[in-house]
């Protein structure tokens, strides 16, 4: 799957001074979406999961004082623009994504147990768990 995006890596070498308002990453079928004040994690429609997690951050990284901003109308302005973001994106392994029916992506379902991949995609490990990640 192709992305049209734009590097990062300038911007961390110090070769630009700026670079777009917000990143986007992924493993698997997780999605994550990051600006400087607001966290959109464990989006995974594959999971069952279309919608994710949503956080107020404020200055803090790391996990620490993270607040669960989902339904929160202040801060709906900053959720509905992660939403366009995602609608501009190409699907992202979908349930019905083409990836699942290819020969990597049906060797992935077979060798993998949904469950144990969803919890360690999902949530973090016990000793990071810094907020409230309840569904």
């Amino acid at each position: 799957m192709k992305y049209s995006g734009t590097s990062l890596l300038p911007f961390m070498k110090g070769e630009k001074d700026t670079h777009r308002e917000w990143i986007y990453g992924y493993t698997g079928p997780v999605q994550v979406f990051r600006t400087k004040n607001f966290l959109l994690e464990a989006r995974a429609p594959y999971y069952g999961k279309p919608e994710g997690r949503f956080y107020f951050t404020g200055n803090e990284r790391f996990g620490v004082g993270y607040e669960r901003a989902e339904g929160t109308k202040e801060y709906q302005e900053a959720l509905k623009k992660f939403q366009e973001i995602i609608e501009s994106l190409p699907d992202h392994l979908s349930p019905d994504h083409p990836h699942w029916k290819s020969k990597d992506g049906i060797k992935w379902i077979k060798k993998s147990e949904k469950d144990q991949l969803w919890n360690k995609q999902l949530y973090n490990h016990k000793e990071y768990q810094r907020y409230d990640e309840k569904d």
